[in-house]
Order: C-alpha cells, then sequence, then structure tokens
C-alpha cells in the first residue's frame, strides 16, 4: 500500500504526454542537439498538452542523461482561461520560457544524470513575465515543450530523455511536497521492491525498457485528458 503525502485538491494538473520526438537536423552545428550511433541528430522534445488552458507552477520530471533542457510553451491568455471551450491550434507560437536549464553537473559523468527534479516556473521563467502572478497561480498555457539536450557523445548507447513529466499547480502546496509525492507516485509506476535509481551497470540496459514508464504516464495522462 502507497502512502502518498497529502496534496491539496486540484494540485496534480490532468495533462498528456506525447513520447519523445526529434526535429530534423543534417548538419553537427549546435551543442543543444543530441547524439545517436551515427553522430548528430536533431533536438529531442517531448510534449505536455492539456484538454483546456491550465495553470501549474511546478514541473516534475526524472531525467535519464539529459544534461539540460528547455522549455518552451503555447501561452493562454486571460480570455483564453475564461473560455474552457478553445481549443490548442498549430498555428499558435512556442514562446520561450527557460533556455537551457541545466539538470547534469557534468555532461560526460553519470553521478547525476537519474536524478529527480522539481522545477519552479516561478524561478525559471525568463524576463518578461510576471513572476509574482506565477508564484500566486501558475502559468497559463495550452501545452509544454520541453527540449532535451545532451552535447556529450558518450551517452550515444542510452538515448537522452525525461520522464514521468508532472504538472502541479500549487495550490499551497510546497517544493518539497512536490518532490516527495512525485517520487512516490514514479516509483509506484515500478517495482517496489527494486531501487529507484539503477545502478551504473545496469545503465547500459536502460534502452531496452527506454518507454516503459513513460508509456505508462503517456496512457495515464491521456487518460485523465479524455
Amino acid at each position: 500500500l502507497w502512502c502518498f503525502p497529502p496534496m491539496p485538491l486540484g494540485a496534480v494538473v490532468p495533462c498528456a504526454l506525447t513520447p519523445l520526438e526529434t526535429s530534423s537536423a543534417t548538419q553537427p552545428c549546435s551543442s543543444l542537439q543530441v547524439h545517436n550511433s551515427q553522430g548528430y541528430q536533431g533536438r529531442a522534445y517531448l510534449d505536455v498538452r492539456f484538454r483546456r488552458p491550465a495553470r501549474a507552477r511546478f514541473l516534475a520530471l526524472r531525467n535519464r542523461y539529459a544534461h539540460s533542457i528547455t522549455i518552451k510553451a503555447r501561452i493562454a491568455s486571460a480570455t483564453d482561461e475564461a473560455h474552457a471551450n478553445i481549443q490548442e491550434t498549430t498555428s499558435m507560437p512556442w514562446n520561450l520560457v527557460s533556455p537551457s536549464l541545466q539538470l547534469m553537473a557534468n555532461a560526460h559523468a553519470e553521478d547525476d544524470a537519474q536524478r529527480f527534479h522539481v522545477i519552479d516556473l516561478a524561478e525559471v521563467a525568463i524576463n518578461g513575465y510576471d513572476k509574482e502572478d506565477i508564484r500566486r497561480r501558475g502559468m497559463c498555457f495550452f501545452a509544454l515543450r520541453i527540449y532535451v539536450e545532451q552535447p556529450s557523445p558518450r551517452w550515444r548507447h542510452v538515448p537522452p530523455r525525461v520522464e514521468a513529466v508532472t504538472c502541479y499547480a500549487g495550490n499551497g502546496a510546497s517544493r518539497e511536497d512536490v518532490a516527495e509525492h512525485h517520487k512516490l507516485m514514479v516509483v509506484g509506476f515500478k517495482d517496489p521492491l527494486a531501487s529507484s535509481t539503477p545502478t551504473a551497470s545496469e545503465s547500459s540496459a536502460a534502452p531496452s525498457s527506454t518507454s516503459a514508464l513513460t508509456d505508462a504516464f503517456v496512457a495515464a495522462g491521456r487518460a485523465l485528458a479524455l
């Protein structure tokens, strides 16, 4: 039986995750691209989508060998938020929220390559956003896009990615509450008798189960968004 820390009503924002995709790129022109066995490829990203404009303050995730992430969003206006039937469209621009947010101290070392992270959008949002309003009410958007960045060629056998992405509205919850709730939720999708952090010897086997946890969150997110 799993006992989750108490969370305020509505703290977890229902969302759906898309599988990791890769933008097209043919030249090794950017340290923000990721490597594969053939060399450079485009920027890998996943989308976090909501059924209607939603507010969130915290973004919780588990890292898998991504050195940094860049967060973009399709921002919803106050008018959009007031009309729940307004849907996201492909013509909406992706606005930069936070560029190259570092998750690993060293891109070539795996010491912290698989840690859990809680990102406070009120802290990482670039200038131009009302950070005080984000602290009070969260940031309102139609969708988030998370780019995965890993300049090191050392991890070609372990495709860099982030897993178990979950949005929290805050609603009185602290960052520590969110971190504890998210970690227990992620571990709950796995064998509770297994270690939550794979050993270095296990990391080479990670690609064989790369999408298992993400698939579970994609399925759960889609069910919540229906």
